[in-house]
């Protein structure tokens, strides 16, 4: 495990062998790594963590006289000193903080989050004895990590140029659901491109539910219910406009875009409720530009995750399944602890931090159950064919391809594409990424294919 230490971390681990036996305990402690922490508090290439400590009032000589005052000796431990349980989940939570921020190696800053992650711990307590803020220092701790978290110089190669201009041009994130709704929609202003002419685009309700309908033609063709994405918050019929008349234009099949209601106002099961009205309306022959006995369903990030749900539910039902599902970059599992939300959680535009915000406006009282994590689905038989799209660049791109895998294993008939080089958001802004133009295209050839 220490190979993935630098220097510094593992000169923390040797001063908590040290300080253990020293004080005559037979076991190395989150209390150790504390003074571990301490000893290099002051050295000129300190990476905050030491700052941070002396900040909060915590010394080497205090903490020190204060284990003496609190733990006896035990008997002498000859040659190698083991370590608690709890001092293992102290390089567990070190490793986990440099996960999330895509950071190696490991460093004396995650070892003090790893620490302040075990508020029961030995450790916490005697800095509490100290005087320590502990709130304050974890939030201090966590600032250190999270200003350390910088794009990788081998990961910004792999970019796609485009994918480099477009995330150096991003405003900071915004703080509210406003805020947040506004900068999707100034994103879309700015990066979809120009709306082409159709010869029939108009605003309809179906099922009770506002929706958009787009037409290549007058007469009845099949239909696609369109379900955008946005994280269950952001995101509306216009955010994908552009998106939806390409399609439309590209595959001669009829684009429905679906104007959901949105959470965290209206949390699960809302939106999915609106899509499957909207659905069953279509079925019913409510709207004449759409033949109700072919259709489609696409979404793309949480879009997608209710497209994928709602392709089973209309299985479940019985009814005459949807002839393809379209997911782009799907949300299907809660988890969030793949290897890609790892590696990429902070510096390719969509973040864990924000997935963890959209999850809880969602608000679904079991995050894993099938309608919300869909690929938590025991029984995906049956499921109409899938034309699955990842980025490579992307948090949810292992969990997109491992509900495609579950699928084929299934023996639905998939068709899975990683665009490579491409981060999450491409599909809705086809006037800046390339990416977003050849999926247009790729899907409606699919769509074309059905007939």
């Amino acid at each position: 495990m220490f190979e993935r230490f630098t220097d510094q971390a593992r000169r923390v681990v040797v001063f908590a062998q040290e300080e253990c036996r020293l004080l005559e305990h037979d076991h190395i402690g989150t209390e150790h790594l504390v003074l571990g922490l301490l000893h290099d508090a002051d050295r000129e290439d300190d990476d905050g963590s030491g700052q941070a400590l002396a900040a909060a009032g915590a010394t080497l000589t205090a903490a020190r006289r204060r284990l003496q005052e609190t733990s006896a000796a035990g008997p002498r431990v000859a040659g190698h000193i083991p370590f608690s349980r709890r001092a293992r989940k102290v390089y567990e939570g070190a490793l986990r903080a440099a996960g999330i921020w895509g950071q190696q190696p490991i460093d004396r800053r995650h070892l003090l989050v790893g620490v302040l992650g075990l508020r029961d711990g030995t450790g916490v307590r005697l800095l509490a004895d100290l005087g320590v803020d502990i709130d304050a220092l974890a939030a201090a701790a966590g600032r250190l990590v999270a200003n350390a978290a910088r794009p990788r110089p081998p990961l910004n190669r792999r970019l796609h140029p485009q994918a480099r201009r477009y995330l150096a041009a991003q405003p900071d994130p915004a703080a509210d659901v406003e805020g947040l709704r506004r900068l999707t929609s100034e994103t879309s202003r700015r990066y979809a491109g120009q709306p082409i002419d159709l010869p029939l685009v108009r605003d309809t309700e179906l099922g009770g539910v506002s929706c958009r309908l787009y037409s290549s033609g007058l007469s009845q063709r099949p239909g696609v219910v369109q379900i955008h994405g946005g994280g269950w918050v952001t995101g509306d019929m216009d955010s994908q406009d552009v998106t939806c008349r390409r399609l439309a234009a590209q595959s001669g099949w009829a684009v429905v875009a679906v104007d959901f209601r949105r959470s965290p106002e209206h949390p699960y099961p809302a939106a999915l409720d609106d899509v499957m009205s909207v659905t069953e309306a279509l079925r019913s022959g409510a709207e004449d530009a759409v033949d109700p006995a072919r259709l489609a369903v696409l979404g793309d990030s949480a879009g997608g995750n209710m497209a994928a749900v709602a392709a089973r539910r209309v299985r479940d039902a019985g009814g005459p399944p949807y002839e393809l599902q379209v997911l782009i970059y799907p949300v299907t599992d809660a988890a969030m602890d793949t290897r890609s939300y790892r590696k990429f959680a902070a510096d390719c535009g969509l973040t864990a931090a924000a997935m963890r915000f959209y999850w809880s406006a969602y608000a679904p009282p079991d995050p894993f159950d099938p309608d919300v994590s869909p690929l938590r689905t025991l029984d995906l038989a049956g499921l109409p064919p899938a034309y699955v799209i990842t980025a490579e660049f992307d948090p949810l791109r292992d969990e997109g391809e491992g509900y495609a895998a579950a699928l084929a294993e299934a023996g639905v008939p998939v068709a899975a594409h990683r665009c490579i080089g491409a981060i999450h958001g491409f599909w809705r802004l086809p006037g800046f990424f390339d990416a977003g133009r050849s999926a247009i295209s790729d899907v409606a050839g699919a769509l074309r294919g059905l007939g």
